[in-house]
């Protein structure tokens, strides 16, 4: 007897299910979405980085949300600076760490310090 609908999903099966991905459980996946905060941080390494407008429109989210999820990004250990367009606008932008200017800079101040 031949099934027309997945048991799991209630969907009709056809030759096109040759075609779909299948996890460990035999279950259909779904393709993966980014997330959120994937797509603010992909705003915020742009070059010129992503006003807290861009971020709103992006996510559907409203500015005090985006505002915070900016303050568990530099909590987690990510570099933001906040930098002023020539529109006046202020921008954000996460600055990849470069461990050689760090140490520098780390052994700069302890000398200073001593």
């Amino acid at each position: 007897m031949t099934h027309l609908n997945d048991p799991h999903t209630g969907e009709a099966v056809g030759k096109s299910e040759n075609r779909l991905q299948r996890n460990g459980r035999g279950q259909h996946r779904k393709p993966a979405i980014p997330t959120k905060s994937a797509q603010m941080s992909k705003l915020l390494r742009r070059p010129r980085g992503a006003t807290i407008t861009e971020l709103c429109a992006a996510t559907k989210w409203q500015p005090h949300s985006v505002r915070a999820l900016l303050s568990g990004m530099r909590k987690k250990g990510a570099r933001l600076v906040r930098e002023t367009r020539k529109s006046g606008e202020g921008s954000y932008r996460i600055v990849v760490a470069d461990v050689a200017t760090d140490e520098a800079v780390a052994i700069a101040a302890a000398t200073q310090a001593a």
